[in-house]
């Protein structure tokens, strides 16, 4: 049924199947081409030696490392100086913004199942998408090596400076111990100890030496106070006879020698009546004695002695009273000196362990500045560098649909769309074309079927038809080789 409506309607088909042919074919040679080149990088990340100074970057995590790759080659400042780069043909009537936009929308940077990160250029012309990537990856991975090697002497410079100045630090802190020891005269906490423990051994035994001297002037003192000043005199007759007695024998001696007018003899006897006398008047009933006198050699000597052993004890324990005053004195001064001592030590202690801090840090950056200049003298060992692991390759083809698929999809969608619209101008036209379709709608049955019935001139007809039909396939044939032809000599 559809090959008889197909035989029916054959012109429309055929002038149906020449403007889907032609159409799809023009939309071939008008689709957009877009070559595409790739190159694949290897990003290696080596921690630094010099890695934890500070203020330098870690290393990129993977999960970043994407983001991080687009972002350098996408950069305005990248894309400049590509933009810059290029012919001048190809950059001629775009300004550096529309450039830069253009550029950035050619790009593509994603990354590899392998961890590996891809770089496409699309581009209309095969050899500008393949000569910009070139060129654009060249461009990132030497700035990128720049980068990590400014990275590297700009680390150096860092911990040189760190150095410089924790060094300036670390001499300050010297001179001010320096300056702390010099002006501290106290002494050590244990000459200290030492000499408060001296000068107590002192005060306890000038404290006992103290309390013994004391108890021995009591008991002189109590010894002098049952003593006397001075000794009694004798009574004076007594005196008188006595010095009587002994004028008498020493006359009876002169005598005995001498005569009676001697002088001494005379002088004697004078001396005997006189002591008479005055024995006489000292003894008579109305003699009042006068008040006795004393002198030097009245002194009781017992007394004296006494005495001057306690003046001598007193003066001694004044003395040792005072050294003992002056013991306590330096003790006092000695406890004093013993809190200053603690507190500087305190204070001495602060700056000892700041300048140990600073010795520490200061080593360390030493260290780094080391490992530093031997990075910076290996062009910037460690951090992120990138390498072609896999070249960009000339593109074959272009990216998406191709001229050769549209030319085969003309021919084939040019059969295929005109049947299914036969098709579906069958099923929806409400004509009866078949004997069953006609009983099922009357409910009667057919009795029979006239067939079509061909004349000669109708077949003639039909011969011119598809005489002139084939020409016209024949010529649209022609056509669509030509066409064909034509763009890919690139004719058109």
């Amino acid at each position: 049924m559809i090959l008889k409506e197909a035989i029916g309607m054959k012109s429309w088909i055929a002038l149906l199947f020449a403007v889907i042919c032609l159409t799809v074919l023009g939309v071939g040679t008008l689709y957009p081409k877009k070559f595409t080149a790739v190159i694949t990088l290897d990003v290696e990340q080596k921690p630094a030696s010099e890695q934890l100074v500070p203020g330098q970057e870690a290393l990129v995590d993977k999960s970043e490392r994407l983001r991080v790759v687009k972002e350098a080659i996408k950069s305005p400042q990248l894309l400049r100086e590509l933009l810059l780069s290029l012919p001048e043909e190809t950059s001629e009537g775009m300004d550096v913004k529309q450039g830069i936009r253009k550029l950035s929308q050619s790009i593509e940077v994603s990354e590899t199942e392998n961890n590996k990160i891809r770089i496409a250029y699309s581009s209309p012309d095969r050899s500008e998408s393949y000569n910009n990537l070139v060129k654009l990856v060249e461009l990132f991975v030497d700035g990128s090596e720049k980068s990590r090697k400014q990275k590297a002497r700009d680390i150096y410079e860092f911990a040189k400076n760190q150095a410089n100045d924790y060094k300036k630090q670390l001499r300050e802190a010297e001179i001010e111990i320096h300056k702390y020891n010099t002006k501290d005269l106290d002494g050590t906490p244990a000459e200290v100890k030492k000499r408060i423990a001296d000068y107590r051994a002192e005060v306890k035994k000038a404290t006992l030496t103290i309390d013994s001297q004391q108890a021995r002037v009591a008991s002189l003192e109590k010894q002098i106070s049952r003593e006397k000043k001075y000794r009694d005199k004798p009574d004076i007759s007594e005196t008188l006879l006595a010095q009587l007695s002994d004028t008498q024998s020493r006359l009876d001696s002169l005598r005995s020698t001498y005569t009676e007018d001697y002088p001494d003899v005379i002088g004697l006897k004078r001396k005997i009546a006189s002591l008479k006398e005055e024995l006489q008047r000292v003894t008579s009933p109305g003699y009042v004695p006068e008040p006795q006198t004393h002198s030097i050699e009245d002194l009781n000597p017992v007394y004296e002695t006494l005495r001057k052993r306690i003046a001598s004890e007193n003066a001694e324990l004044i003395a040792k009273k005072k050294l003992l005053e002056r013991t306590n004195t330096l003790i006092a001064e000695d406890l004093k000196r013993l809190d200053r001592i603690a507190e500087k030590q305190v204070s001495l202690a602060e700056l000892s362990r700041d300048y140990e801090e600073t010795k520490s840090v200061y080593q360390e950056m030493l260290a780094r500045k080391e490992k530093a200049r031997v990075s910076l003298k290996k062009g910037g060992e460690g951090g992120t560098s990138y390498r072609v692991y896999e070249s960009a390759r000339f593109p074959s083809g272009p990216d998406g649909l191709r001229f050769s698929q549209f030319f085969i999809a003309g021919p084939l969608l040019g059969i295929l769309i005109p049947l299914l619209l036969l098709a579906g101008y069958i099923r929806f036209d409400p004509r009866i074309r078949t004997a069953k379709t006609l009983e099922r709608c009357a409910g009667v049955p057919v009795l029979g079927v006239v067939p079509h019935l061909s004349t000669p001139l109708t077949k003639r007809v039909m011969r011119s038809d598809v005489i002139l039909l084939s020409v016209f396939l024949g010529i649209v044939l022609v056509a669509y080789l030509s066409i064909a032809y034509a763009y890919q000599e690139g004719m058109l």
